[in-house]
């Protein structure tokens, strides 16, 4: 991995700290650079568990991914680093539980506490988020990571009450124990990933989402939805998400 060009791409800066405050500017950067999406699926191109097909695709090709290319990536450059970081499996709940271990993320360890640590959510914390308990509050939200006997809950503050967005385990797990389920993803048609396009990325007041034949744009806590034609798809994903259509 060329560690200068992958910051190159999300546009962090390489700096000799490696404390909370330059964990939380990679982290930050990276979701306002990289995009969440499902592109690939969509189009019936194989995602293979392999760093150097994410490489390629993330940084070279300027694309984004799903969680296990984006969290896998993220992880390895964490790493080199010289974070101590490890990646961790999650079970994600939207309406109904989804597969376990279907989601990918980090935790860091600075100073004997550890965070959360994910790029690889789509619309989740913006900051690394301490498995204390404590909440911290963002653009997009306050999160918190509820201890539950042997594993964790990410929950999102609404309304005044905690909503679980998913669970997960500290334990660490090789990146290739995700093959099976980045199979399923790809291709059950009960996966969210195989029921339309699904780009999104974090803006310094919000966020932009493509869903369907939809865009939707968040800022300030303002949300409007826009339908678009077939013929802007290619437009829209160059304007919105500097995807580029030789990039596909």
């Amino acid at each position: 991995m060329n560690i200068q060009a992958y910051l190159n791409r999300f546009r962090a800066e390489l700096k000799e700290e490696r404390d909370l405050l330059y964990l939380t500017h990679l982290q930050g950067q990276h979701l306002l650079h990289v995009p969440y999406e499902n592109l690939d699926i969509m189009n019936g191109k194989e995602i293979i568990i392999d760093l150097d097909r994410f490489y390629y695709k993330i940084v070279e090709k300027e694309r984004g991914g799903f969680c296990f290319e984006l969290s896998g990536l993220f992880n390895e450059l964490l790493q080199e680093l010289g974070f101590q970081t490890k990646l961790i499996s999650g079970t994600v709940i939207r309406g109904e539980w989804i597969g376990k271990d279907c989601h990918a993320a980090s935790i860091v360890t600075l100073d004997t506490i550890d965070y959360l640590v994910d790029v690889g959510y789509g619309d989740g914390p913006r900051k690394p988020v301490p498995l204390s308990g404590e909440a911290v509050t963002d653009v997009s939200g306050t999160y918190r990571a509820y201890p539950m006997a042997e594993q964790y809950n990410l929950q999102k503050k609404q309304d005044d009450q905690w909503i679980t967005l998913y669970s997960f385990s500290p334990q660490h797990k090789p990146l290739t124990s995700f093959e099976d389920n980045c199979h399923y993803l790809q291709t059950s048609p009960t996966s969210p990933y195989k029921q339309g396009w699904i780009v999104t990325i974090a803006t310094e007041q919000g966020r932009v989402t493509l869903w369907g034949n939809t865009l939707i744009t968040t800022q300030d806590g303002i949300k409007t939805k826009k339908d678009f034609e077939e013929e802007q798809f290619l437009s829209i994903l160059q304007t919105y998400f500097d995807i580029k259509s030789s990039s596909l």
